[in-house]
């Protein structure tokens, strides 16, 4: 498992959680024993730097493609996210309808910057766009694939987040088919698609996809897509908690696939749910505790306008 042999991945084994045969493809699976994982509370991710990290949003709501539609009512889920993030006191960045080679461009640029990063406890980056199987996203001009985003932030390519949690946040279609949901026994508020992806990508990396391989995401509307809207909910009521009081983030982005899969759309005379896939290489638990106000002379330099 890559080096991630503590006693959180052994407990997490134990309590039933599961590798995918491949990191697009999960089975269900039960994690409401997860609390129980013996000892695992005591592994903590270092908490001790100032600030919480720099939060980039990158929307892409327009394209040169004729094939592909414009993304109506993006900037509703761009004002949800903007306010859930500055809610947990991230420094907050958008960027907006880029140039493939200029978005990974400004990536670098974020992940080089190891002055600001040695001054934060984690990063983070939402992204919203039209995508397909396999990790497809659509940038302006072209496509690139999920897991080139990952890569900007290893720990080779960026040394300020080494050991540090990393949250990638997609919400993009994975398909074209619509899901009646994933049937499952017992209680489906705990019983969730989460999945360890040692064996696929570097550890410290938290993956909260809108959507399962092959099916859509739902678009949004005058409110903001039900995706988003849940997320941000989640993380409004999160930073009304005192610390001690909070999740850990499996536990707290597992509300949000809760939350997101209560939306039934009908279509068709049928009835459809979107089901949110959250993947993970942690080896240490993390919480939105308190941290200073960000300063925005850190984030200056990396604002696209």
């Amino acid at each position: 498992m890559n080096g991630l042999c503590t006693s959180l991945s052994r407990s997490c084994v134990a309590a039933g959680y599961m590798l995918p045969s491949t990191m697009d493809v999960l089975e269900p699976m039960d994690v409401s024993e997860s609390a129980k994982c013996v000892g695992a509370e005591n592994l903590r991710y270092k908490s001790s730097f100032p600030y919480r990290g720099i939060a980039v949003i990158a929307i892409f709501s327009k394209f040169r493609s004729k094939e592909l539609e414009n993304i109506s009512y993006a900037k509703i889920d761009r004002k949800l996210l903007e306010k859930g993030f500055t809610d947990q006191q991230y420094g907050v960045v958008v960027w907006e309808d880029m140039e493939k080679e200029k978005f990974f461009q400004r990536l670098k640029l974020v992940s080089d910057d190891d002055e600001l990063h040695e001054k934060c406890e984690s990063f983070a980056l939402a992204i919203v766009t039209h995508g397909h199987k396999n990790g497809k996203l659509h940038a302006f001009d072209t496509c690139f694939r999920r897991e080139d985003v990952y890569s900007q932030f290893k720990a080779e390519n960026c040394r300020g987040l080494k050991n540090k949690l990393k949250l990638f946040i997609f919400h993009a279609c994975r398909g074209d088919t619509w899901s009646e949901g994933v049937h499952l026994s017992g209680n489906r508020r705990h019983e969730v698609q989460r999945a360890r992806l040692g064996d696929y990508i570097e550890k410290d990396n938290l993956i909260l996809c809108s959507t399962t391989e092959d099916n859509v995401a739902f678009a949004p509307n005058k409110d903001g897509s039900p995706f988003i809207r849940c997320l941000h909910h989640v993380m409004k009521e999160e930073a009304g908690k005192q610390d001690g009081e909070r999740q850990h983030m499996l536990d707290l982005l597992t509300d949000v696939i809760n939350y997101t899969t209560d939306f039934n759309v009908p279509y068709n005379k049928r009835i459809y749910v979107q089901q949110p896939v959250l993947m993970y290489s942690l080896d240490q638990f993390y919480h939105f505790n308190k941290k200073e106000v960000f300063p925005e002379e850190l984030l200056q330099k990396h604002q696209y306008l």
